[in-house]
């Protein structure tokens, strides 16, 4: 059995960008390059699957799925930020089968970690409708197939530095799917308010930590241990899901926070730690990350500290901040922080 895999595609670079948007091939072209120069790519690397049209309707309603493969076939936006070439469909289909692969083989112990080097991203998508860069919702499918398949429970903790409003909306009210994001407020899309809990048998579920602008590595890692933590031991995921949006990173142009490889790799450590000692899964998929070298850079120490590359113990000095103080408040009636 692998212990961790890459997933990755050629056909994800057919996914081509208008001239100037940032969301592009060289997001992965550069990354690719990054891993070649370490020799990172003699790891086993999975050409993934296509996502079937029944898994992409775990989440997606048929309508949504068609104006895809419509708006593909004609390279049209789906709206003003979100656009598609002749090879968009086929490159969304593959980026939700590498999570839902990499879901797979973690269940069928085939693997214990993968990272999903994917585009187009996808917490943006909601269940009917294509947003921010985003067309299909693809840590959504892989958590709903596990869910609905196989009565897993699935966490997925989000750091793009934009809020999954797509992945939150999907499964507001659902309580085998725990959600959190870190994520920049205010900021695109304007949702993720650290209110914004779950409803009904999801209350609870849904957690949100918004950061001021500039916020950096300790707060990250500070509200890691002291609230998400404590949640996960007590919600006992069998998988864990990273939505790793590299534009939370201080050099990226989209955003303002102020996080670095040394946060994402503590992150990691941490979450590594947790599956390792509960025999629980762990995948990451490519989110946002428009700044080329800190893309390609945290990339790879996130990917050094799932292989087993770096052991560095990177320590931050705990941060107490008003954010954690209430999100905590927030979450007290379910659970024990």
């Amino acid at each position: 059995m692998a212990d961790t895999a890459i997933f990755y595609s050629d056909d994800f670079l057919e996914h081509k960008a208008p001239r100037g948007h940032p969301e592009n091939e060289q997001r992965l072209i550069s990354i690719i390059k990054t891993l070649v120069e370490v020799n990172y790519l003699d790891m086993t690397i999975i050409e993934p699957r296509q996502a079937t049209t029944a898994e992409l309707e775990l989440v997606h309603t048929k309508e949504h799925i068609a104006a895809v493969k419509k708006a593909s076939a004609n390279a049209l936006n789906l709206d003003p930020d979100t656009y598609t070439s002749a090879g968009s469909y086929n490159a969304a289909l593959k980026a939700a089968g590498a999570a839902l692969q990499a879901a797979e083989m973690i269940n069928n112990n085939e693997l214990e970690q993968a990272f999903c080097l994917l585009r187009p991203p996808g917490h943006h998508a909601t269940s009917d409708n294509a947003m921010g860069f985003c067309l299909f919702n693809n840590v959504a499918v892989a958590a709903s197939w596990l869910s609905r398949n196989y009565n897993k429970k699935v966490a997925i903790l989000d750091f793009d530095a934009h809020h999954g409003n797509g992945t939150q909306d999907i499964f507001y009210e659902d309580d085998s799917i725990l959600y959190c994001s870190w994520h920049q407020w205010p900021h695109y899309p304007g949702t993720g308010w650290l209110s914004d809990i779950g409803s009904g048998k999801g209350k609870g579920f849904s957690i949100n930590i918004p950061l001021p602008a500039y916020s950096a590595d300790n707060i990250f890692i500070s509200s890691l241990n002291k609230i998400v933590m404590p949640v996960i031991k007590h919600f006992k995921p069998q998988l864990i899901l990273v939505s790793a949006g590299y534009d939370s990173h201080a050099d990226d142009p989209l955003s303002s926070l102020s996080f670095t490889e040394k946060g994402y790799c503590a992150f990691f450590s941490k979450i590594k730690e947790y599956c390792q000692s509960t025999d629980a899964g762990l995948i990451a998929c490519l989110e946002g990350g428009y700044d080329l070298g800190s893309l390609s850079d945290s990339a790879l120490k996130s990917l050094e500290v799932l292989a087993d590359t770096n052991r560095e113990n990177i320590v931050f000095e705990i941060e107490e901040h008003e954010v954690i103080s209430k999100v905590s408040r927030e979450l007290q009636d379910f659970w024990k922080l």
